[in-house]
């Protein structure tokens, strides 16, 4: 609880050293508390913040 309320105060740290690229985007882990995290043209995102919203 205390790492994801340090990633709610100052963000997410990015575990540059795990980035993956499956040919659509970039994933990686915050090195934190360990969320799964994709990146936007804004930036790092969590995964489920990232998906798009289908209507």
């Amino acid at each position: 609880m205390l790492k994801s309320l340090l990633c709610a105060l100052r963000g997410h740290r990015i575990n540059r050293n795990r980035v993956r690229h499956n040919g659509l985007e970039f994933s990686t882990r915050c090195r934190c508390c360990k969320a799964q995290l994709v990146r936007m043209p804004e930036g790092w995102r969590e995964a489920d913040e990232a998906a798009p919203a289908h209507a």
